[in-house]
């Protein structure tokens, strides 16, 4: 189990040169400010009072929760700023809104902003327009200011993170702003908000109205390119995440395009589109089982950030480590050695210069898939070491937020687990992998979309690992809970998850084979085929779990009918 780093989509507004640094730092001064401070200070009282581990996870969940609002709050009244200074403040209402705004008096600016009278004024407008025999440029002005107020009032629910409903009217106050007048500043900040808040579908559709609309501008957009490249790497995101790999691809060749007329005249904004979007390529070539493309990808991403970017190390080590990973799949021991090597050393420095979660995670996450290379090449030694390090930090890191690093503990008992196995230190291997069961099945009874994933691996890993003991009964219960799980998913996403659901099917075949039930394994192998064709054609990697179903089929006597018989 890998754990690779992926890059967010890039939150920067649109027709923006960077901004000031101390744009919206009013927020120190907001009640909501000090309410979330003094709630995040209260939720770490209550976890380290307990030594119970569920209330531990429940208050450290809740304890991220609140974190991640804050840094939402700070990024979200930093962007307000710069929406502010953006439009043309010509109401009475905008004016005073904005002079709240500026005193950190966000719950005022929201009470000028009377959404009640805001919306009759809308209607009125829009009954004139349509009037109108020609749309009057005062009619528009109007509608233009009222879509400035809405956007405000939008963004201003936004960060209320007492309403109950908070998601619901930020949403519809800014589908009032695009009523009124949709234009490139409120649909950029309205993607975007749709984007952070995981509605995958409705951003999409939003950020293609954006693409269109800056296509439509690009006359008398000065940031015309840089617009155009950062909303199709945000789509392309969005696409990769819905599985929908030949739309993603479109987005990122499109963008990759686009940044490179940045080379020429080291346009930084442009190299930084181009920078993002090969980094992401990578990321969904890797997935795909593209790996020489990946490579391509990463390295001319990495090049990228060395040369304009020097500073950004950290991110250098992610896709150092994503270089080692993806050599590390192509059996290219060597290669992966030295690019995990150089992202090790990179974090190791960063620790020294500043020990905190971020760069303490992200050595974690490089020795966790650095042990895995040496697992691979049979360095049992190192490969315990890497891991056991690893899962010493993870656990650190845990102690004090368990809701955001519980899972890599998961993750590197596991992996520590298959390297006990291969040692025969059974013993502790059963400890490990049960260890790391008891926290995937925790979690995916709490979130079931994120780590459904993750137990039904764990799962076929203790199934794998109880058969080599002959314990039978275990490993057809782990088995047939793996199954289970990637079924669901399957039912859920067919094209992300088919590959997973393939593999549990070869597996629990062969394991009926080895009990002398060949029935079961047949139909186990023949419904594996039937997800593989399709998959084959899309997803290299799986061609040979196809070729190698089809010749045990072929060893057992039976020709399968592939285009009649249905994946049940």
């Amino acid at each position: 189990m890998d754990i690779r780093q992926s890059k967010n989509f890039n939150t920067g507004t649109f027709n923006t040169e960077g901004g000031n640094a101390h744009l919206g730092d009013n927020f120190y001064k907001s009640l909501e400010y000090k309410e979330l401070t003094e709630r995040i200070e209260e939720m770490r009282d209550f976890m380290q009072s307990t030594t119970d581990e569920v209330k531990r996870l429940k208050y450290s969940q809740k304890l991220n929760e609140l974190q991640t609002q804050l840094d939402a709050f700070k990024r979200d009244i930093i962007q307000l700023a710069e929406t502010f200074q953006k439009i043309d403040i010509d109401t009475d209402r905008l004016r005073l809104a904005k002079q709240h705004f500026d005193n950190g008096e966000y719950k005022a600016a929201r009470a000028v902003l009377d959404a009640e009278q805001m919306t009759g004024e809308l209607d009125a407008l829009l009954a004139e327009k349509e009037k109108l025999s020609e749309k009057t440029v005062r009619n528009a002005e109007n509608l233009y200011d009222k879509a400035e107020e809405f956007l405000i009032l939008a963004k201003l629910t936004a960060i209320n993170y007492n309403l109950p409903n908070r998601f619901e009217k930020a949403k519809e106050y800014f589908e009032k702003s695009l009523q009124a007048d949709k234009n490139p500043i409120n649909l950029t900040s309205f993607s975007m908000f749709l984007h952070e808040h995981n509605k995958l579908d409705y951003a999409a559709e939003n950020y293609e109205d954006l693409l269109t609309l800056i296509e439509d501008l690009k006359d008398i957009n000065l940031s015309y390119l840089n617009d155009k490249g950062l909303t199709l790497n945000n789509l392309g995101m969005i696409y990769r995440k819905l599985g929908k790999f030949e739309q993603s691809i479109k987005c990122y060749e499109e963008a990759i395009e686009i940044g490179k007329k940045g080379e020429s005249s080291n346009n930084k904004l442009l190299l930084s589109v181009l920078s993002l979007a090969l980094f992401n390529f990578g990321v969904l070539q890797d997935d795909l089982g593209n790996y020489e493309n990946a490579i391509t990808l990463y390295k001319d991403s990495f090049k990228l950030k060395a040369n304009f970017q020097p500073e950004s190390k950290h991110s250098q080590a992610q896709t150092l480590m994503n270089l080692g990973i993806v050599y590390s799949k192509k059996n290219q021991i060597n290669e992966s050695e030295e690019y995990y090597q150089k992202a090790k050393s990179i974090a190791e420095n960063l620790i020294i210069q500043n020990e905190t979660d971020e760069n303490l995670s992200l050595l974690g996450d490089i020795l966790l898939n650095y042990g895995q290379l040496k697992l691979k090449n049979k360095d049992f030694g190192s490969a315990d070491k890497y891991n056991s390090l690893c899962l010493s930090i993870f656990e650190q890191l845990a102690a004090s937020n368990p809701y955001v690093h519980i899972e890599r503990v998961a993750s590197a008992k596991s992996n520590l687990a298959v390297i006990k196995r291969n040692t025969n230190k059974l013993v502790e291997a059963k400890q490990l992998y049960l260890g790391a069961y008891d926290i995937y099945a925790k979690l995916s009874t709490e979130f079931p979309k994120s780590y459904s994933p993750m137990l039904a691996t764990v799962s076929n890993n203790i199934a794998l690992f109880y058969g080599d003991l002959k314990e039978f009964d275990e490993a057809i219960k782990f088995h047939q809970e793996a199954l289970n799980v990637r079924r669901k998913l399957f039912s859920q996403n067919a094209e992300v998850y088919a590959a997973d659901l393939s593999q549990s099917l070869l597996n629990i075949s062969l394991y009926y084979e080895r009990i002398r039930n060949r029935g079961k394994a047949i139909d186990f192998m023949l419904e594996a085929v039937q997800i593989l064709v399709p998959l084959s054609e899309k997803i290299p990697f799986t061609r040979k779990h196809l070729s190698n179903a089809l010749r045990v089929l072929s060893q057992w006597g039976v020709t399968p009918q592939i285009h009649n018989r249905k994946v049940q």
